[in-house]
């Protein structure tokens, strides 16, 4: 039995295809923006919910899943694009 070609293998770093293809780039961090704590209210009738609205001072509609307090601002991401610096 011959012995297995390893010469195949030669190259090979540990390093990853990704880290090989972005070596030299910006470091990137992002802020926790998950939520301190959360808290489900619930609600006897409409009135109630419009209560609670009107005393967050919050817009709540049927379709409204969720609500931070204070209101936080979306992050309107369309108009983000990348540039270079030279």
């Amino acid at each position: 039995m011959s012995k297995p070609d390893l010469t195949l293998f030669d190259g090979l770093s540990n390093e990853t295809l990704a880290e090989q293809h972005w070596q030299n780039m910006p470091e990137f961090s992002q802020q926790n923006k998950a939520a301190h704590r959360q808290i489900i209210v619930s609600f006897d009738t409409d009135e109630d919910v419009a209560a609670f609205a009107k005393l967050i001072d919050q817009n709540i509609t049927k379709k409204t899943k969720s609500v931070w307090f204070p209101e936080r601002m979306k992050n309107n991401v369309k108009d983000l694009f990348w540039s270079s610096e030279e």
